[in-house]
């Protein structure tokens, strides 16, 4: 895979001034994470898969500037070509878990982290995506992926940061925090560290922090159930992570995947 150079000025963009890593790497509590900083790469998750499939054995901590070919779930793009935003992979090896609780766990990391640093309070959209004032700032995207003799989780995070050339197409929907001049480094790292300090907490614990903060909870939303568009009222969020809904017949439904959005937007 070729690599953009980090100061570019292609495409009428400005220079890209690249994530220094050891400043990062300093800033983990975890030692062993191999930390890199590239400037423009297709997707950082697609790096790690790489690097799995060409025999990486550490912890792997990536970032880049801009993606070429950014993703969220369901194979759904990602609009991640923003100078100064955070887009990062931490791949580790691990036993198989959960998919939905990986992402839980990154999403109340993440949010807080970014409460930590800038005092920013965000709301989580089941089940990945973090809000502020009804529009999405950051996606995670976790996945597990397995070589001859490990498992991997791959835990993809996309930050919109301090920035006004969101394309118009997504104006209505998207927007970013300001981070004043905070550095990136760190909030990058204080991510990896509660995420990693996550696993000293019962996933009840994390699920009470996730549930403070969702921005569906009490709204009715539509989602597609077996090829059937509907629409239901939000009652919480399960013991498992799903999403517990209730149709206007009286039907309770946990949903454990798939898209939801707001029945009706300025409810």
């Amino acid at each position: 895979m070729k690599y953009q150079a980090c100061y570019n000025g292609c495409m009428g963009l400005k220079p890209m001034i690249c994530l220094h890593s050891q400043s990062v790497s300093d800033l983990l509590d975890d030692k062993t994470t191999e930390v890199v900083c590239l400037g423009e790469i297709d997707s950082t998750n697609n790096e790690a898969k790489r690097r799995i499939a060409e025999g990486q054995k550490n912890r792997l901590l990536i970032t880049a500037e801009r993606q070429s070919a950014g993703r969220g779930r369901m194979g759904r793009s990602f609009y991640s070509y923003l100078d100064g935003s955070v887009y990062m992979t931490l791949a580790m090896p691990a036993k198989a878990e959960d998919p939905a609780e990986i992402t839980i766990a990154a999403a109340v990391a993440t949010a807080e982290a970014i409460e930590c640093c800038t005092g920013i309070h965000l709301g989580i959209k089941w089940v990945n995506d973090l809000y502020l004032k009804g529009k999405k700032v950051c996606g995670i995207l976790c996945e597990n992926i397995a070589n001859d003799t490990t498992n991997y989780i791959i835990i993809g995070i996309g930050i919109n940061i301090g920035h006004k050339r969101i394309p118009k197409e997504l104006k209505s929907i998207a927007a970013s925090i300001d981070i004043g001049g905070f550095p990136r480094e760190n909030l990058i790292a204080e991510i990896v560290n509660r995420y990693d300090s996550s696993k000293n907490c019962s996933f009840e614990n994390i699920l009470a922090r996730y549930r403070a903060r969702s921005v569906l909870i009490g709204r009715t939303v539509e989602f597609e159930r077996e090829g059937t568009r509907m629409q239901a009222a939000v009652l919480g969020i399960d013991e498992k992570g799903r999403l517990q809904v209730q149709t206007k017949e009286g039907c309770v439904l946990n949903l454990y995947s798939g898209e939801v959005s707001l029945a009706v937007k300025n409810e």
